[in-house]
């Protein structure tokens, strides 16, 4: 039987792995949203990675969802290594028959949903939560978002999209246990990241500046990422407070600034297509979005959230 498992909504500026792990997590009713107590990602972090360094935003180096934050909600991480393919699939039949899914690295050259197909080995995550034998022959059921697809992969298309793997084989699950929950290092840990907090802004200052400018392609595309990632991490701050119950003007801040970024990234990528622009306009959107962002983190810094602990009979 096949879990439901759908593309977390806000998360798509995050790596497929971690993007996987929330969307599972999410299915299976664990408390992801406790999670994102550090998924605010700071604007000064986002310049130095994605425009000076030159990283997209799945390349990003976020914090988020760290090995030790997922144990805060009762999650551990664990792995099987595998010496061959073999070994492999005997070892994602035996997981799947003890209730897990598998979170496991293929080749994207094999798959035609996705942009490497037939063109480059570069490895993507995926999530196998079931498969069938049908006479001689396994069928495996994987999921995969951006873009998404659900649907059996025979076990030779398995064999081959694993046939550039680095070995050994690893395949991750996860364990799930929600008596392990801990609400008041999570509160804790909130604020110590929200008073150490101490963005500059200088993203927007950047992307100021490149609005008089001729932006080529390199440019625009590290505004779209930066943006994106903006626009995903204000959202999932804003599950985060909605979670812990934060006051409604609060995590409606959280919410405009998500939406607002968007609307900018919109604006750059309306530009690609038609190369025109309000210069003076973007430009006042782009001042409305630091002096939001500004005003989130003094409220955010400035006020105690607490998680209101359920009682227990």
């Amino acid at each position: 039987m096949t879990i439901p498992i759908a593309a977390y909504q806000g998360s798509l500026h995050l790596n497929c792995r971690k993007m996987q792990f929330i969307s599972y997590l999410s299915a299976i009713n664990a408390p992801v949203e406790l999670l994102f107590y550090n998924a605010m990602e700071k604007t000064d972090e986002l310049f130095q990675q994605i425009v000076c360094e030159g990283k997209s935003r799945y390349q990003y180096n976020s914090s988020l969802l760290g090995k030790e934050d997922l144990e805060l909600v009762g999650i551990q991480e664990k792995a099987i290594l595998c010496k061959d393919i073999k070994q492999a699939e005997r070892s994602i039949k035996d997981m799947i028959d003890r209730g897990k899914v598998v979170f496991i690295w293929l080749d994207q050259f094999y798959f035609a949903h996705r942009v490497y197909y037939l063109k480059n080995h570069f490895f993507h995550s995926f999530i196998i939560s079931a498969y069938k034998q049908e006479e001689r022959e396994t069928f495996y059921y994987l999921h995969d978002f951006d873009p998404d697809f659900t649907g059996f992969v025979d076990e030779n298309a398995m064999a081959k999209a694993l046939e550039y793997s680095k070995y050994p084989i690893e395949l991750v699950y996860l364990d799930y246990d929600p008596s392990a929950l801990q609400f008041a290092q999570i509160q804790s840990l909130f604020q110590d990241r929200m008073d150490r907090n101490d963005d500059t802004f200088s993203l927007y200052e950047w992307i100021f500046a490149q609005v008089d400018e001729d932006m080529n392609d390199e440019t625009l595309t590290k505004i779209d990422h930066a943006l994106a990632m903006v626009t995903g991490s204000r959202y999932l701050l804003s599950k985060y407070l909605t979670q812990v119950k934060s006051g409604q003007a609060v995590i409606a801040q959280a919410e405009y600034i998500a939406n607002f970024a968007q609307l900018i990234k919109n604006v750059f990528i309306k530009y690609t297509i038609t190369r025109k622009i309000n210069k003076e306009k973007l430009k006042k959107l782009i001042l409305n979005l630091k002096m939001n962002e500004a005003n989130l983190k003094n409220e955010l810094q400035n006020r105690q959230h607490k998680i209101l602990v359920p009682k227990r009979h």
